[in-house]
């Protein structure tokens, strides 16, 4: 069962290790923690049973519901799950800069 917690308070770097597989350059555990805290809004989803943190999003649609837009940037695979929700596919431009997240 998965239980879902809107405060970081408990966390610690270890239960936020295995995110970010696959990017250039990862924050390490220590750092999300500070990256999340740094949101307008974070939910953890939480293994009830084991308390490991399986998931987590940096805002909740619901509570933005009053905000002109929101954006939500994904890798191709996901599209269709967040299509589903009723969001669109938005055209955009960005500058990533690797090295903003320090290890």
């Amino acid at each position: 069962m998965i239980e879902y917690v809107t405060s970081l308070e408990g966390v610690e770097p270890v239960d936020l290790e295995g995110f970010f597989v696959g990017w250039p350059v990862q924050p390490t555990p220590q750092r999300h923690p500070e990256l999340l805290r740094g949101s307008e809004h974070v939910v953890l989803a939480r293994d009830a049973e084991s308390g490991r943190i399986v998931g987590f999003v940096n805002a909740v649609r619901a509570l933005l519901e009053d905000r002109y837009l929101v954006d939500l940037r994904c890798d191709e695979e996901l599209v269709p799950f967040y299509e589903r929700l009723g969001m669109t596919r938005l055209t955009a431009m960005g500058i990533r800069t690797r090295g903003a997240i320090p290890g």
